[in-house]
């Protein structure tokens, strides 16, 4: 994963659509993605450091969670479908379960058959959920899982963005504890809540992470000195200075955001705009 902070939010003088471009935090690579008005002033308000006197739909959110006990980790923007960004909210939990059952069943996968784990625990209701990964840390068996509801199970599928939880089994008490739960979120929503935070104290600002995937078939790289989208490959030409190539291939990278980007005043690129 890699980490992302957001550069500036732009709105677009031809259909007034407004864009979020991230910036790689370590790097140069750009994400811009298209969100609603309502995302875009709640994320400008918090740059801006801007007091409201009410709290927005995001805070309310988080309040929630925090009134609760539960405080949001990081977000991921984990997948990009037919032009559309998915994201993922983490929130720390850190709460017991006192039911939890380990089954073993047999799954084709890929025509082979193989077994795979579940487990059924109580949350809110009982859940059954199949381990997508599991590994040792600390003296601690930690799982993360995946929830199927009854209709999929009978239908033997699995939603991708069904809710993810990771479990830790202490093994010297077998104790068990939910510590992180993943919630599907589109990632303009992800994003006010990142900017948004904890709250207003040091420490209390959330991560936003990007797939390394989702950075590579998404994002841009920008000339210094143009701002347009090039390619990182450069080729030399005869008796000239190399320049940057821009491909058919990288245009496609840049998909729907392409011309958008390339109407944009970057005179200020580098500062907060609303």
């Amino acid at each position: 994963m890699i980490e992302m902070v957001v550069e500036s939010i732009r709105e677009s003088l031809v259909n007034y659509q407004c864009v979020v471009i991230l910036k790689e935090k370590e790097g140069s690579r750009y994400l811009p993605i298209w969100i609603g008005h309502n995302e875009a002033d709640a994320i400008t308000l918090a740059v801006k450091k801007v007091k409201i006197q009410r709290p927005l739909t995001h805070d309310l959110l988080q309040n929630f969670l925090l009134g609760l006990g539960y405080k949001i980790n990081l977000i991921i923007i984990d997948k990009l479908q037919n032009e559309t960004f998915f994201a993922r909210v983490v929130i720390d939990v850190n709460q017991l379960i006192s039911y939890v059952e380990e089954k073993l069943q047999k799954a084709i996968v890929r025509h082979i058959e193989q077994e795979e784990k579940w487990l059924t625990f109580v949350h809110g209701g009982k859940r059954i959920a199949k381990v997508i990964d599991e590994w040792e840390s600390s003296g601690k068996r930690m799982y993360k899982v995946m929830e199927v509801k009854d209709e999929d199970l009978a239908e033997n599928k699995i939603d991708d963005r069904a809710v993810i939880f990771e479990i830790s089994h202490e093994l010297s008490n077998n104790e068990w504890l939910i510590t992180k739960i993943y919630i599907d979120s589109r990632s303009s929503d992800a994003l006010a809540i990142a900017v948004r935070g904890n709250g207003d104290a040091p420490g209390d600002e959330v991560p936003i992470y990007v797939d390394e995937d989702v950075l590579e078939r998404g994002g841009v790289n920008l000339d210094k000195d143009t701002g347009k989208p090039v390619d990182e490959k450069t080729e030399p030409q005869a008796n000239q200075e190399e320049k940057p190539v821009i491909d058919e291939e990288m245009k496609k990278k840049a998909s729907a955001f392409y011309d958008y980007i390339n109407k944009i005043d970057l005179d200020d690129f580098g500062k907060h705009q609303s």
